[in-house]
């Protein structure tokens, strides 16, 4: 069995190995070792737990130059206890088992161990993880604590970078073939969006593979890095990268340079590949001195890299051609980095090098993104919702994840509060804006927060821009349509396609106006209007409330403010809670336009750019549900919404069919996916063209 069914995962047996020392001190051998065992189909864990195993790593460290022996020695010694062993073969016996391994904080150590040379425990001749069906990694905690956010495959781009500077043979070191590297990659990276990086000396002008050039590409926020290059522990005992300098000559790179790099940025890759050697330790890690600790592999798990995939010693390129072109090719089929890795190490072809690459790992569904379309048992009618739009029976709904394609504003506010504030709570906690500007609100005035908002989010948009269009005192609206030409550049701009609609309403939860000046593009004439929802609030737009709304005269009406009226804003949790019982009060809902009252009755409803955990969504959809006459309403109704984060949902697989079933109940069907996504195939199929 090559390659798995990946439909097939889902349903797989998931195996949970955790190691801490029963004793005190880094000098002992003996660990407690449990194992939590999801069965596929139940809902009861099957859990195991021995006290007292020895792992002895000076006798380990007697076959460091037997990968069999030194495997079959670590197979016995983990699993000594039948209990262990028995758990195992039961975990084994759904056919396909994903592993994870993790260790407690005083077992650090154990990242040492050569984990990837162990036996299978029932057929000692064989290597374990050259079985396809074993899906294994090391889990590494991070001090990142923010969630992971997967894109839609279309969406993803990937930096490839390839070291071969010149003097690596006066290091007795082979030369890196550069054309041929980046070539074996874009041959299996099809589809990525790719920025390609190479040492070629006889260019014009000589092009360098330089850490300078690597942290600009990274700053470009890639999903898939790629490096190929020399490595080693130096004598310092750091990991070290061997790239080009300015004249092409050798450059050493720590690798803890490396990772602050990576904390300087915003957003993180979520899958480095690192085709050095020495990527995830030294040759010596075998036998046990440590040195694995200082690989820059985890180094980079470490830092909130969600997957990094390092070589362990010395590993040869003939290694490196076998694995990596499978991996990549796998791993372009359904984005499941464990599948690829168990694959494409079951095509090295010698058994003593299989053991090499190693994938730290903190993502618990191994996926690195997700396919956009419509659920399953959904609507996927393009034709029913471009008729209702074509005919004006459409109402879409904006939600703040549409300004979030220009940058990810409410996570960015939310931790550079939460820092400057010394924000109290729960790390989860400290990417939610509302939490955060809720003790913003309590500790520097109720009025605080959303002024700071405008202001940081001022700030936010400059340091996005070159100084040259950023200027000096430019105001928000202009930075923010400054940004979304930059990052759109007139090509799948998701407000232009909107404002093409051949709509007369659209509904925002979202403060800022690039949809009104999108409109204004295309030579319509918006009127904006605002809910006064606070009181002694005035509404800055009233004269809305008599305009009857065309596709040439569309009406464009804010839920929870706008940015230049600050105490418009919605931004609290309090916010929220006074919003909902505001509307209870006659004086509030009449004041609400009759035909945005009639459109959430009567015309399908487009959500877009909704979490649908937040605050923003429930809110707005708890208030539609309560209008007159919804009960009858059967749209269809559609709902655009990214995958639900690793990191905030414990379960991914269950949030999303949760929220699948809730919204199902109120005949909205979830396309899952961005909404610049959703827009950009609705523009597609109004053409006639498939994505």
């Amino acid at each position: 069995m090559s390659v798995q069914d990946s439909s097939s995962l889902e349903d797989c047996a998931e195996l949970e190995i955790s190691l801490t020392r029963s004793e005190s001190g880094e000098g002992s051998d003996r660990f407690i070792v449990q194992m939590r065992i999801d069965h596929p189909g139940s809902d009861v864990e099957d859990r195991v737990a021995v006290q007292g195993l020895t792992l002895d790593r000076v006798e380990l460290r007697s076959r460091a130059q037997d990968a069999a022996a030194y495997g079959q020695l670590l197979t016995d010694m983990l699993f000594s206890s039948g209990d262990l062993r028995a758990a195992f073969t039961r975990a084994r016996a759904a056919g396909i088992l994903r592993v994870r391994l993790s260790f407690g904080p005083n077992a650090a150590d154990l990242q040492d161990v050569c984990w990837e040379m162990i036996r299978d425990p029932d057929r000692p001749e064989a290597p374990l993880l050259t079985d396809p069906r074993i899906l294994f990694s090391r889990y590494l905690s991070s001090f990142d604590w923010r969630p992971v956010r997967l894109r839609p495959r279309g969406r993803l781009r990937a930096l490839l970078m390839v070291a071969n500077p010149r003097g690596l043979t006066d290091h007795r070191l082979a030369a890196v073939q550069t054309a041929d590297e980046l070539a074996r990659a874009r041959e299996n990276l099809v589809g990525l969006e790719r920025v390609e990086i190479g040492s070629d000396p006889t260019s014009d002008p000589p092009r360098r593979a330089s850490f300078e050039r690597l942290v600009e590409g990274l700053r470009d926020g890639p999903d898939v890095v790629y490096l190929v290059c020399h490595g080693c522990i130096d004598r310092a005992g750091q990991s070290t990268l061997l790239l080009d300098d300015s004249e092409g000559n050798v450059a050493y790179v720590r690798g803890t340079e490396l990772v602050q790099a990576l904390l300087d940025l915003e957003r993180r890759p979520r899958f480095v590949v690192l085709a050095s050697c020495e990527g995830a330790g030294s040759g010596r890690d075998a036998i046990g001195d440590g040195s694995a600790l200082l690989g820059l592999g985890p180094r980079l798990a470490e830092a909130g890299v969600p997957a990094v995939l390092a070589m362990q010693g010395r590993v040869s390129m003939r290694t490196v051609a076998e694995f990596m072109p499978v991996m990549f090719r796998e791993l372009m089929v359904d984005g499941l980095i464990d599948r690829a890795v168990a694959v494409a190490r079951s095509a090295i072809s010698d058994p003593a090098e299989a053991w090499r690459p190693a994938l730290f790992m903190r993502l618990k569904r191994g996926r690195v993104w997700y396919d956009a379309g419509f659920a399953a048992g959904g609507l996927g009618n393009w034709d029913a919702i471009r008729m209702k739009i074509e005919d004006g029976e459409c109402t879409p709904i904006i939600g703040p994840g549409l300004l979030e394609t220009l940058f990810e504003y409410r996570s960015w506010l939310a931790r550079r509060w939460a820092q400057e504030y010394f924000f109290p709570l729960a790390p989860a906690q400290r990417e939610d804006l509302t939490a955060v500007a809720q003790y913003l609100a309590g500790k520097q005035g109720p009025d605080f927060p959303h002024k700071k908002l405008i202001k940081d989010l001022q700030l936010g948009a400059s340091q996005r821009l070159s100084p040259v269009d950023a200027g000096v005192g430019q105001p928000l609206q202009a930075l923010l349509q400054l940004l979304r030409q930059r990052s759109f550049g007139g090509r799948e701009d998701p407000y232009c396609i909107l404002a093409g609609l051949p709509l007369p309403v659209y509904i925002l939860a979202s403060p800022d106006p690039l949809l009104a000046l999108a409109l204004q593009e295309r030579g319509k004439r918006p009127r904006v209007g605002v809910l006064p929802w606070r009181r002694g609030l005035k509404d800055p737009y009233a004269a809305v409330r008599g305009h009857e709304p065309t596709p040439e005269e569309p009406l464009v009406y804010h839920l929870f403010g706008v940015l230049d009226t600050p105490r418009s804003l919605v931004v609290t949790q309090d916010d929220f809670v006074d919003f909902l019982l505001m509307l209870q009060r006659p004086d509030v809902r009449g004041s609400i336009p009759r035909v945005v009252l009639e459109r959430l009755v009567d015309s399908s409803l487009l959500f877009l750019g909704f979490q649908i955990d937040s605050w923003e969504f429930r809110v707005v959809f708890r208030t539609i549900m309560q209008q007159e006459g919804m009960e009858s309403s059967r749209g269809p109704h559609v709902a655009a919404q990214i995958d639900p984060e690793e990191g905030r949902v414990l379960d991914p697989v269950g949030a999303r069919a949760y929220f699948e079933r809730y919204l199902r109940g109120a005949y909205v069907d979830m396309y899952w996916g961005t909404p610049e996504r959703f827009l950009y195939e609705l523009e597609l199929h109004g053409r006639g063209r498939r994505p």
